[in-house]
């Protein structure tokens, strides 16, 4: 997500934004309807820190990740977001 600034030497600044979450559950009383259980969401825009060392470090305090059964990742094709799966 790209964001204008205002009174800054640079124009634009780039947000990277992560949710994670455990599951589904459908919401009682309601035919189609389902929310994420435990959802969790980072938003990044440091420089000179990686993405995934700060979602690391958010979303690893909230769940033990030796734990984590099956992981799956999913994004638009960008090198910073399959950069997630390495080391899985």
């Amino acid at each position: 997500m790209w964001i204008r600034l205002q009174r800054q030497k640079k124009r634009h600044m780039g947000l990277k934004v992560g949710i994670a979450y455990e599951g589904w559950e459908r919401l009682p009383h309601k035919r189609e309807s389902y929310r994420l259980k435990e959802k969790r969401v980072y938003v990044h825009g440091l420089e000179g820190v990686d993405f995934w060392e700060g979602a690391s470090l958010a979303w690893f305090q909230h769940w033990d990740v030796s734990s984590v059964e099956r992981l799956v990742l999913n994004g638009d094709d960008a090198l910073w977001v399959e950069r997630g799966a390495v080391g899985r």
